[in-house]
């Protein structure tokens, strides 16, 4: 009876999955050039200290190089701080707020964990953009575009015995921290619901030994860019052994930390998989196109019907951080050939054009001939570029 009972409760989870997809696709990232730090005071010396902070939290988002980053001297190759500055504000702490309010039985636990006080506000910087590229492609140092993969994390902690797959109502902090991570790196990290539709499509034994299979059922539900797989042990008391898997495009990285705290374990794993897909999607620009490094490209795109549309992809095509600049060769119908100047190598373009999922790439790209282009020096032109061909699926990808 309980196998029968197993057997229908599963067929039930399995068709409330085809019936209530929860679709995600890759992310445009918000505030990439913001950063708020907490400061002691309101002084000028306190705001220059936290406006340094802001910055290298900057640079770490806009880069998704650490290692660079934190390179000792690099900051120093900056203008000052405030110099980047466009505004920024003050706010009252929470968790300042929330420690003076503590009553006396938080105040011994807190003291046991050894948590310093918060600092009483924080300070949240916005810096320009243009200025912050222009340095960072200076330094050699390439920069990472707002659109990044959506991340689905799925953890499974073992505690006292005991095992659980962790969604957005953990009791660990595993989904506090990421949220951390997600502001502080600009990862678009997201938890599943872990609910019984979840707990019945995830083997929680294969998850524990980072079994990509272990998942691949419940990933139908969330339709994510990449996946983590993630394993917390406790070995004492707000102390983890964290071992993690990186999954993205059939490509994988692996880590594992020692006695860590979750907040420290989290941040170890997102800077991981923050270094991974920067060395995949990050673009040094403004380097001379002339190299072999980079060149033109002329791209077709079809189905692009009305103006509205047009414009929307100019303005996707503007955005990708592979392209240096554009220029339009001509209109036919539904049909708008460019010629693109790359920063990067076309496959880094290929591979920002895919994550958006706005424009399919066709399979068999033709040469564009002469006689197909408006005049003789519009084919001559055209000669001497690579043409690739594109169909526009218009706002069906990129939410």
């Amino acid at each position: 009876m309980s196998l029968v009972f197993h057997d229908l409760l599963r067929l039930f989870c399995l068709v409330l999955a085809l019936l209530l997809p929860i679709a995600s696709y890759a992310e445009r990232v918000a505030h990439l050039y913001r950063a708020t730090v907490p400061v002691a005071s309101q002084s000028e010396r306190d705001r220059n200290a936290g406006f340094d902070l802001a910055l290298q939290e900057v640079l770490i988002k806009v880069s998704g190089r650490e290692d660079r980053v934190l390179q000792q001297g690099l900051l120093q190759q900056f203008p000052p701080a405030e110099q980047l500055i466009q505004a920024f504000s003050y706010r009252d702490n929470p968790d300042w707020l929330a420690w003076q309010n503590r009553s006396d039985a938080d105040a011994v636990s807190l003291g046991r964990h050894q948590i310093q006080e918060p600092l009483p506000q924080l300070l949240q910087a916005n810096f320009a953009a243009a200025a912050i590229d222009q340095r960072l492609s200076a330094l050699g140092i390439p920069v990472w575009g707002a659109v990044r993969p959506s991340i689905l994390v799925w953890a499974v902690a073992e505690q006292a015995g005991e095992r659980a797959l962790l969604g957005n109502a953990d009791a660990v902090g595993l989904a506090d921290n990421l949220q951390v991570q997600a502001r502080q790196r600009g990862l678009p990290l997201f938890l599943p619901s872990a609910d019984l539709q979840d707990i019945m499509a995830v083997s929680l034994e294969g998850l524990s030994e980072l079994f990509e299979g272990s998942v691949a059922d419940a990933n139908q539900r969330y339709q994510p860019d990449a996946v983590l797989l993630v394993r917390l042990f406790e070995v004492a008391p707000g102390s983890w052994n964290a071992t993690w898997k990186f999954v993205h495009r059939q490509e994988s990285i692996s880590g594992q930390r020692r006695q860590l705290a979750m907040a420290s374990a989290v941040s170890e794993m997102s800077k991981d998989v923050a270094e991974y897909l920067a060395q995949r999607y990050a673009v040094l620009k403004g380097r001379d196109q002339s190299t072999a490094h980079a060149g033109l490209l002329t791209l077709e795109v079809e189905q692009v019907v009305g103006f509205d549309e047009f414009i929307k992809l100019q303005r996707h095509l503007e955005r990708l951080p592979p392209v240096a600049g554009l220029s339009l060769q001509r209109v036919d119908g539904t049909q708008v050939v460019w010629q693109i100047k790359l920063a990067g190598t076309f496959e880094q373009l290929l591979e920002h054009i895919e994550l958006a999922g706005l424009m399919r790439h066709r399979q068999a790209p033709q040469p564009l001939l002469g006689e197909q282009a408006r005049d003789d020096d519009a084919a001559l032109r055209l000669e001497h570029t690579s043409v690739e061909r594109f169909d526009w699926l218009g706002g069906r990808g990129l939410r």
